[in-house]
């Protein structure tokens, strides 16, 4: 799976309505599964983020896709 770093620039705190429902506040930068990168970047509010800004705060996304790859190991 994919991933790809986004930045909200809007000015109110953001509920997104993809499967994942990541909340998002000005200034985030979070990776997202490629699917929802396209659902949100149709949005003025969410831009394409450089990767070096995404490696300083995991995003929701990237958490459980470590945590599905995990359980694959494990099993």
């Amino acid at each position: 799976m994919k991933l790809i770093a986004l930045k909200y620039e809007g000015r109110k705190d953001y509920k997104d309505r993809t499967a994942l429902r990541t909340e998002w506040t000005t200034g985030d930068v979070k990776r997202v599964p490629e699917r929802e990168a396209r659902q949100l970047l149709k949005f003025a509010e969410f831009k394409r983020a450089d990767e070096a800004e995404a490696k300083d705060a995991p995003g929701d996304a990237e958490t459980v896709v470590l945590a599905q790859e995990q359980r694959e190991q494990d099993q």
